[in-house]
């Protein structure tokens, strides 16, 4: 009867840890402690975003660091434009700064796959809560 009741419970205990696992994998929005990341595109999908705040020798933050990777949605080659944009917690525009990528390629049925890395620097870097990415097309002259 223990050895029942044993399996019960980490049958259970084993649901419940992959069902939290697996929750919102779907989600583009990025989460790092208090820091959340929406993200808007037609022509690239985001597969990773990580955050990272830089401080300087008296600990206050001065750069905030958006870095991932992205790949190309479309059945073609495309130029990228990543703009970041960043807000503090009452949702107050603090400032941006773009990430270009020419040739983002779909090759051989595969689509072509590539690491950004957009750097917002200000002296009012501390108050970024979060940021929206958007992720645009552009021409090369």
């Amino acid at each position: 009867m223990k050895k029942d009741a044993i399996k019960i419970f980490v049958t259970i205990v084993t649901i419940v840890l992959v069902s939290l696992i697996f929750c919102g994998c779907t989600s583009t929005e990025v989460e790092d402690n208090k820091f959340d990341v929406d993200f808007e595109s037609d022509i690239v999908d985001l597969l990773e975003c990580n955050i990272e705040y830089k401080e300087n020798k008296g600990d206050i933050i001065k750069e905030v660091t958006l870095s991932g990777v992205i790949q190309n949605k479309l059945d073609r080659i495309v130029n990228v434009k990543l703009t970041g944009l960043f807000y503090d917690k009452d949702d107050n525009y603090l400032g941006e700064t773009s990430f270009w990528i020419e040739g983002l390629l779909e090759k051989d049925g595969l689509r072509d796959i590539t690491t950004f890395e957009i750097i917002y620097k200000a002296d009012n870097a501390k108050l970024v809560d979060h940021a929206k990415l958007s992720a645009t097309e552009f021409e090369v002259n």
